[in-house]
Order: C-alpha cells, then structure tokens, then sequence
C-alpha cells in the first residue's frame, strides 16, 4: 500500500496541495501528504516532475476524435503509424509500428515504474514522428487507441512538458508532411 501511495504522490505532486486530507477533516493524512513527509520518501523531493502550462496556437496535424467511434476504415496512398502505450507488471511501457509502403519501421522501449500509461502513449507517438523525420511529402496517419491523447493533442492548452515535446516533434514533421492523428 506505501508503494501504491508513493506512486501515486509523484505523479500529482505540484499539483495537489497536501493541506487535504481526502476526507475534509484537516488531519493531513492523504498520499501526497504522507509522500512528502515521510522520512523514507526523501527521493521524493529530487524527483523528476512532468508539469508545465502552455498554448498550442500553431497545430497544423489534424485530430480525428471521431475514428473510435465510426470505425472508419484506413484508405489511400499514406504512411501508417500504429503507436501504444501499456502498463504491464506496474511497469509502463512504449511502441510504434510504422508501414510505408511495404517497408516497416518498428520501435519500443519502457519508461519503468514512475511513468503513467498516457505518459507511454505518447512518448510512442514522440519517438515513430522522431523516426519520420527523414520522409517528406507524405500524408502520414498516426493510429492511436488512447482518447487521451487524442484529446491532449487537439487542445489549445496543455499541462505537460512531455505533451509539449511530442507537440514539437508532430510540428517538425508537418514541416515537409501532412499528418492525422486518429
């Protein structure tokens, strides 16, 4: 349970305020307030934290909310990027698959035990635009099974400095490409 505790303190520290106890009462007593000040979580205080604020204004890729639910099917002359992110043994994890006209790329990676499902999920789509870089005209179609994500790419604001790198990176290949996330 301490572990589930001290998990969950590093994924909202600087953004919960430890004076909430869970339950109203004042007793100080919820996770990230035992986090904090529990003498064994000193590594808490060093530990590294994905938070930032900022705008998107220039979002050229398109966001297509609505492929879950029609199903649509994957037509014309594109690059295709299949791209996941799980959690598994409590270790979060990252892959892409990329198919551009019968060549395959493919890549994969963990971020261990800190990192969040979303947090691989992205970095997933990170690192295929990354190995994209080198294509150029093409219409470039990222897959991906996280509404999530979905949703933190088609915002104007965001609240994490991972989002904001993969922003960067989807920008950086709209350079020379076209490209949809769906």
């Amino acid at each position: 349970m301490q572990c589930i505790a001290v998990q969950a303190a590093l994924r909202v520290r600087g953004w919960n305020r430890v004076k909430w106890d869970g339950i109203g009462q004042g007793r100080l007593r919820g996770h990230v307030f035992w986090g904090e000040k529990h003498p064994k979580n000193a590594i808490l205080k060093n530990a590294p934290v994905d938070l930032c604020q900022g705008t998107n204004w220039v979002k050229n890729y398109k966001v297509d909310l609505n492929s879950f639910a029609d199903r649509s099917p994957l037509e014309g002359d594109h690059v295709e990027c299949f791209t996941d992110g799980s959690l598994i043994k409590k270790a979060s994890g990252w892959g892409y698959v990329v198919n551009d006209q019968g060549i395959g790329y493919k890549g994969y990676g963990s971020l261990g035990h800190r990192s969040s499902v979303f947090q691989a999920e992205v970095t997933a789509i990170m690192k295929a635009a990354r190995v994209l870089l080198p294509i150029k005209g093409r219409e470039i179609l990222f897959i991906v099974d996280s509404q999530a994500a979905l949703h933190a790419f088609n915002a104007i604001t965001f609240n994490s400095i991972l989002v904001r790198q993969c922003m960067d990176a989807l920008n950086t290949l709209l350079k020379t490409n076209f490209i949809t996330l769906r």
